[in-house]
């Protein structure tokens, strides 16, 4: 039998350790209709075995993989935009450092003269992986009693919740760390003046933006200004979330309720900063007869850093 990818090469122990990978382990049919308790609960520990393996969300450079429980998945992908604002590296080690290397120098140079030199000088950053988790409980009255499958409408409120707090977490971040800041040049209203702007003085310093992600007030706010309605009337390319904005090169529109409202973000993806997955999303099963619950516990192992706030850029009063 083939453990988990995160268990490969480790020694189980521990009767939950065993359990969760008999359970991630188990290929078996998900049966569904009325049945007895003891039937019903057993549906949930083969849905807890339905595992989709290499699923992928990708950031802007780095694809991500993760097994978890398809229902948790598919919940969480359309709230993992903190993904599409940085660079993702996965390894299975407590921290890792992220090196910053020096400018390069050149300049002219006389005949036998000497070159410019590069000294290999670096600066590190080190991330160190945290923990972050929920659980949900879902009693015998709950499965016996429900019209809807109310299973899977926990499992898939847990994977919006995991999501929603790495993308919240990394976000706040950004915000934190931007490198420049401006204010929009209508206060309480986001105009493309001001994504402009922005863009001009990240590009100046090569650190041209590829995303610019708004809350959805400012997403309508651009909607309403002449300059976008005209963008919209005469450009060839749509202007929505997920595709690039005429006129400002390789820069697309990401759309979250995460985003403070009044905020914009762009932000330079190759650059800004790193999320180190040490363990993505894992599910454990957790019987409690006693009071007749099943706990499913949902945590993973990550943290995110900036790297380089000049590669971030907000714009506030919009």
């Amino acid at each position: 039998m083939e453990k988990v990818s995160w268990l490969k090469g480790k020694d189980i122990d521990s009767p939950a350790l065993k359990r969760l990978n008999e359970t991630l382990s188990a290929d078996k049919p998900i049966i569904r209709g009325g049945r007895l308790c003891t039937e019903m609960l057993k549906d949930l520990r083969e849905k807890m075995g339905a595992l989709k393996l290499s699923e992928t969300v990708f950031s802007s450079d780095v694809a991500v993989t993760a097994s978890v429980l398809a229902q948790v998945w598919d919940a969480a992908i359309p709230n993992l935009i903190g993904r599409q604002l940085c660079v993702v590296v996965t390894k299975d080690a407590p921290t890792i450092k992220v090196p910053k290397a020096a400018a390069a120098r050149v300049d002219w140079v006389a005949e036998s003269g000497t070159l410019p030199i590069t000294e290999e000088r670096y600066s590190f950053v080190t991330i160190t992986a945290r923990k972050s988790g929920g659980r949900a409980v879902i009693t015998r009255d709950m499965v016996e009693d429900a019209e809807w499958d109310v299973i899977d409408r926990q499992l898939a409120e847990l994977g919006r919740a995991l999501a929603k707090f790495e993308s919240g977490y990394i976000i706040s971040k950004l915000i934190e760390d931007a490198g420049y800041q401006a204010e929009a040049e209508t206060i309480g209203q986001l105009k493309f003046s001001d994504i402009a702007l922005m863009w001009s003085k990240m590009a100046a310093n090569d650190r041209e933006p590829d995303v610019l992600a708004v809350n959805p007030s400012e997403y309508a706010d651009l909607l309403k200004d002449p300059a976008v309605q005209n963008l919209i009337a005469f450009s060839a390319q749509e202007f929505k979330p997920g595709n690039p904005i005429a006129y400002l090169p390789g820069l697309k529109i990401l759309v979250s309720s995460l985003v403070p409202q009044g905020t914009a973000l762009m932000v330079a993806t190759r650059f800004a900063g790193v999320l180190f997955v040490r363990r993505d999303y894992t599910i454990e099963e957790v019987d409690d007869v006693v009071n007749d619950l099943v706990h499913l516990p949902a945590t993973a192992r990550w943290n995110y850093a900036t790297i380089d706030p000049l590669a971030i850029g907000k714009i506030t009063s919009a």
